[in-house]
């Protein structure tokens, strides 16, 4: 699933990306993350995956009405440029269940998940797959800033 979302408008009305100030993420790079403009952050984690609150409507019928199932947690990447007139944040969310040997996580909090910190090391599957995708984060790094300085 991606969520993208670009803006016009001065940068230096920008807020802060959380995402990037965050310390519980399985990688992260900042080359800056203040208030305004010349944002430059991504980071990879973990998201704990749910349908309700804050679920769109439309999505969540269409899930429901397809019989589609969803991981209990997706790994993912998140992207935020800034500049004087633009902003963007992109995120990625996979679903490491998908094609994998990985076994479905349970359905737990955040703190408790298989996929949490201190956690995902302990199982090679998880930590070889957090490497790939941390790979493919670094990759995607440079597509998205390239395609944020051709808009």
């Amino acid at each position: 699933m991606i969520s993208a979302n670009l803006d016009h408008f001065s940068g230096a009305r920008a807020d802060k990306a959380a995402f990037c100030d965050s310390a519980e993420v399985y990688h992260k790079v900042v080359i800056r993350n203040e208030k305004g403009s010349g944002q430059d952050c991504w980071v990879m984690s973990y998201f704990r995956s749910s349908i309700g609150r804050g679920t769109d409507k439309v999505s969540a019928a269409y899930l429901h009405f397809y019989r589609i199932r969803y991981p209990s947690f997706a790994v993912y990447t998140a992207y935020r440029l800034v500049s004087e007139s633009d902003s963007l944040t992109v995120q990625y969310y996979f679903n490491p269940e998908y094609q994998t040997r990985i076994a479905a996580a349970p359905r737990v909090g955040w703190k408790d998940s298989p996929w949490h910190m201190d956690a995902y090391r302990q199982d090679p599957l998880k930590a070889e797959y957090v490497e790939r995708m941390k790979m493919w984060g670094g990759d995607w790094y440079e597509r998205v800033k390239l395609g944020f300085a051709l808009n």
